[in-house]
């Protein structure tokens, strides 16, 4: 697309761009009305060059056209850069919400939304096909490979990720959930988001094809002493708690973890739905944006569990350096 740009067919590669974003000229160093002071109008030139690795170097004038201001754009138009860490605001020169672009940098910022639909569009088709029970040979040699794994490996795994819960670990978004909400936003922040989280913590089924609960506990005690009593005491915080008007949660909350509409599971009723997966970060800001509050972790990750997992590790990494130098 740069190099299209380059060959003089600015408008088409423009076109291309503008199904992403509004974008208005640069028209000298005015900005929607608005002067750029010739200083910042260097200094941002001088900081597409450092950028591109290109200050103090020796570089023709086309070059320095691509690292000048000529193009604006709304900053909220960028907050799917921002979304996903591709982008801090603070990176932006704005003016009155406008940001001021260069024609290299816009094109940077038009492969950051191309990388952001792919990725979106990737989680989208994990989040279908895990809803999809594979044919049996996907799932044989899927066995086959894990077999494969060194034993060390899933023991290392295991110890990071398996356990009693850790609620000062969780994600905002969870902890929330934790506290109760609204009755817009309960039904899915209990039932669903909650419920998924708080099983697959605490059972880690990962790499897993069609799980089942069944398939790593040997009795209920794991559900109905550790999980449910949290699940049910959120719901309750809830305002209005949500049990008090809507009682078929209870069941709802065990369909989510597979063992079907009841009230009165069984082991052995392990399966008769689907263990419903985490939703990743997307579907929770679409769903209930009210319960995403994002901390600087949240920047690294893509799913609360994500999250829970690699806060778990780097507390395990820490102990074991502080093991290593000590006595």
């Amino acid at each position: 697309m740069f190099e299209l740009f380059r060959r003089g067919h600015e408008d088409f590669c423009l076109e291309a761009v503008r199904s992403f974003i509004k974008i208005e000229p640069i028209l000298g160093r005015t900005l929607r009305g608005r002067e750029i002071p010739e200083r910042d109008y260097f200094r941002l030139r001088d900081l597409e060059l450092q950028r591109l690795n290109l200050l103090g170097q020796g570089v023709d004038d086309r070059i320095l056209l691509q690292c000048i201001p000529k193009y604006a754009l709304r900053w909220t138009d960028l907050s799917p850069l921002l979304e996903h860490g591709r982008l801090r605001l603070t990176d932006l020169y704005l003016i009155d919400g406008w940001a001021a672009i260069s024609p290299s940098g816009l094109w940077d910022l038009y492969s950051g939304f191309v990388g952001v639909k792919t990725e979106e569009y990737l989680e989208e088709l994990q989040e279908k096909l895990s809803q999809v029970r594979p044919p049996q040979l996907f799932v044989q040699v899927g066995t086959r490979i894990s077999q494969l794994v060194p034993k060390e490996r899933e023991l290392r795994i295991g110890a990071v990720r398996r356990g009693r819960l850790r609620p000062e670990l969780f994600p905002p978004c969870i902890k929330k959930c934790l506290d109760g909400c609204s009755a817009g936003v309960r039904n899915f922040a209990v039932s669903f988001l909650l419920t998924s989280f708080l099983s697959y913590a605490r059972l880690s089924p990962s790499g897993k094809p069609d799980p089942k609960i069944s398939d790593f506990v040997d009795d209920m005690s794991v559900l109905t002493q550790e999980i449910i009593p949290m699940i049910h005491e959120a719901a309750e915080r809830c305002q209005p708690p949500l049990f008090s008007d809507q009682p078929h949660e209870r069941a709802n909350i065990w369909y989510h973890l597979g063992f079907g509409l009841t009230e009165h599971p069984r082991l052995e009723d392990s399966g008769r739905s689907k263990w419903y997966r985490v939703p990743n970060c997307q579907k929770i800001k679409i769903q209930a944006p009210v319960l995403c509050e994002p901390d600087e972790a949240c920047s690294q990750i893509k799913n609360p569990l994500t999250y829970y997992y690699r806060k778990l590790a780097e507390e395990r990494h820490a102990v074991q350096g502080g093991n290593t130098g000590g006595a």
